[in-house]
């Protein structure tokens, strides 16, 4: 299998399809991350700008968002990259 669709696949199951509100909002996480360097911080900031898809994150499952997270910005990279 190719490797490109293959990681395609791969991220697709992890990721799962989101909209394009869920994709700004995503990308408002990923920003205050990076800002601020807290989970917490981050989901309320972006919750702040898009409350109609606020999420609520229980704080003993922050860390498994975080890399969720994580995950998303190293995807993008990834594709963007691929663009070239």
């Amino acid at each position: 299998m190719d490797p490109l669709k293959k990681y395609i696949e791969t991220s697709a199951k992890v990721i799962g399809y989101r909209t394009p509100a869920e994709k700004a909002y995503d990308r408002e996480v990923l920003r205050w991350l990076h800002i601020t360097k807290d989970m917490r911080s981050a989901l309320d900031k972006a919750n702040e700008r898009f409350p109609a898809g606020a999420r609520v994150v229980p704080d003993e499952q922050l860390a498994e968002e975080q890399s969720r997270y994580e995950y998303i910005r190293g995807h993008e990279q990834i594709v963007r990259r691929l663009k070239r």
